[in-house]
């Protein structure tokens, strides 16, 4: 089972990478879709009803957004790079555009019909994957789903909800690279996590330190990962990809 977001993200690089859909504003809740139908489509396929809240269109998504549970991170980005995009993020002009960041510096972009108002994508391009760019966007929503939910198979004995929750809210997507380089309460987050994990953080445990025996707990916690098939790096730096893993591999695949 895998998490709202992913499947969001999925569904709209699916979209991108299929010619049969392509853009429409006439015919836009599919098979052929706008800019803004797309994501919206994406997130209520992932069971996310950000439609039922009333997103129709740009100039309304970010009010059903947030009615829906997302967060407005824009704080938290720099629009200029992309720096502190996270999978998942939805891009948000409010008068004219939107699209999907799915990681790795691309984006989904829905974006025209290049000349061709016939169903499909006939030139390849209506519906790509891109490069970030800064539109520009007035706002970056992201859906936070470290939150409990019923239906997400994780395990309260490896990984406390208590621990998910306290990951969210303190930055975890940017990660803690090292001693003396991320804010005391992120690196007791992370360690609580390891600890979660049965990785052993050293004799003062959580004490917000990345000293040596985090760092090879980090590593030994890395290791395990990619032997289960995550896509992280077995370095003892943690980025925020690593903050996803600890965070969202569900309980059948550990």
């Amino acid at each position: 089972m895998i998490s709202k977001v992913e499947s969001a993200t999925e569904w709209m690089e699916r979209l991108a990478e299929d010619d049969s859909h392509g853009y429409s504003q006439a015919n836009r809740w599919g098979p052929d879709f706008d800019c803004s139908s797309a994501v919206i489509a994406a997130w209520e396929q992932a069971g996310v009803p950000v439609k039922q809240y009333g997103a129709t269109y740009t100039g309304n998504m970010r009010d059903a957004f947030l009615r829906a549970g997302f967060k407005d991170v824009t704080a938290s980005i720099n629009l200029s790079t992309g720096s502190g995009l996270h999978r998942g993020d939805v891009l948000l002009n409010y008068a004219s555009h939107t699209c999907m960041y799915i990681g790795n510096g691309k984006v989904v972009n829905v974006r025209s019909d290049d000349g061709h108002p016939e169903p499909g994508d006939q030139t390849g391009n209506e519906i790509r994957i891109q490069a970030y760019w800064n539109y520009p966007w007035n706002c970056v929503l992201r859906y936070p789903e470290t939150i409990d939910t019923d239906d997400e198979p994780y395990d309260d004995d490896v990984i406390h909800p208590d621990h998910r929750r306290a990951c969210y809210h303190l930055e975890y997507g940017d990660g803690c690279s090292g001693r003396g380089q991320k804010p005391q309460n992120s690196i007791k987050a992370w360690q609580a996590l390891l600890l979660c994990w049965g990785f052993d953080v050293g004799k003062t445990g959580i004490d917000g330190e990345f000293g040596t025996m985090t760092m090879l707990a980090t590593q030994k916690w890395q290791q395990k990962v990619k032997d289960m098939g995550g896509d992280v790096e077995v370095n003892g730096v943690v980025d925020s990809d690593d903050w996803e893993e600890i965070i969202f591999v569900p309980t059948e695949d550990r």
